[in-house]
């Protein structure tokens, strides 16, 4: 009877301590605004990320409160998944929660350039004074970047923005930087892309993006590519002689499943339109520098005989070096073609 009665006492007070210590881990974790568990593989990056929000973005901590979603990613390590939502919102459906969903990448370069990419689709991070404006809100993030990361190029950024002081729609180049500015449909845009010679330039950029004037996502890949060459050596007249010749020497392309030969290809000549941008060259790793080099973009418009059959017009596309006249990519149709 005493042992049963001991096992007893025993067994009532492993409960009551198992109840009080998920008390203390609640009340623990419901005082943060953000409540998940660590995962052990990428705790260091992490941290970055929580960092950087605290830091440079600035949450507001008293507004919203934040639950880890899928972490890693296994086709992107870089990137992890928060729901984000407003204090008093937390009974939200999986729908409005995806909404709301604050995705954060994470790129370091050569372990020397940091890069971060931090969205949500409505627009909920918040600063803890709303009403400041676009322009002083880019500043601000801007500021506290350059000092926190010992980033120098952010200084022609921030010197860029000196002479606005709201969104309109404009451009203006200095140098090699190029300021684009662009407002419309409640959103607003600032991007900053590295233009040698004015050549277009999408992939060394940084970018600030505002959903009616609320932050919505901040992305750096200004160290991402370098510039190999800034020449254009190769007219467009020139590329589409060189694309015509290649067009012309292809023999076959994909077709049900197998391959079937092909003679007599042209290009549509008045069909095709051109562009010159910087374009990265040979093959890049995530995570890893890329280069970039000045190309012409064709797109069109060909003839060619199939099955004893002409078809009209097909689809064509191009991808030509301006600085050596390589070709870097030939497509027809839905088909890539080897060069």
């Amino acid at each position: 009877m005493k042992k049963a009665v001991t096992l007893a006492i025993v067994i009532l007070l492993v409960v009551i301590i198992s109840i009080a210590s998920v008390i203390v881990i609640q009340y623990a974790f419901t005082n943060n605004w953000y409540n998940y568990t660590a995962n052990v593989k990428s705790q260091q990056l992490e941290r970055e990320a929580l960092t950087f929000i605290k830091n440079i973005i600035q949450l507001d901590y008293t507004k919203y409160y934040g639950k880890i979603g899928d972490l890693p990613n296994p086709e992107n390590p870089y990137t992890f998944q928060y729901y984000v939502n407003y204090q008093n919102d937390s009974n939200l459906s999986a729908s409005e929660k995806y909404q709301q969903m604050l995705t954060i990448t994470y790129l370091n370069v050569n372990q020397t350039e940091i890069s971060f990419t931090i969205s949500t689709d409505v627009g909920l991070i918040s600063y803890h004074d709303d009403g400041i404006n676009v322009i002083d809100q880019s500043k601000g993030i801007l500021e506290r970047y350059q000092t926190t990361y010992n980033a120098p190029y952010i200084q022609d950024m921030l010197n860029s923005l000196g002479n606005y002081s709201t969104i309109t729609n404009s451009s203006q180049q200095v140098g090699d930087i190029r300021l684009d500015l662009l407002s419309g449909y409640g959103i607003e845009n600032i991007t900053w892309s590295r233009a040698v010679g004015n050549i277009p330039n999408s992939f060394d950029t940084l970018t600030l993006l505002f959903n009616n004037g609320t932050f919505n996502s901040f992305t750096d890949n200004w160290n991402r590519f370098i510039i190999g060459s800034s020449s254009v050596n190769i007219s467009q007249e020139q590329a589409l002689q060189i694309a015509n010749q290649e067009v012309q020497s292809v023999q076959s392309v994909g077709w049900d499943g197998g391959t079937i030969g092909i003679s007599g290809t042209t290009i549509n000549d008045n069909s095709v339109t051109y562009a010159l941008s910087f374009q990265p060259i040979g093959n890049t790793t995530y995570g890893e520098t890329g280069t970039l080099a000045p190309c012409w973009q064709l797109n069109g418009n060909v003839t060619y005989p199939l099955e004893g059959n002409t078809l009209l017009n097909p689809y064509f596309s191009a991808v030509i070096r301006a600085d050596t006249g390589q070709i870097q990519k030939l497509q027809l149709g839905s088909y890539s073609v080897s060069t």
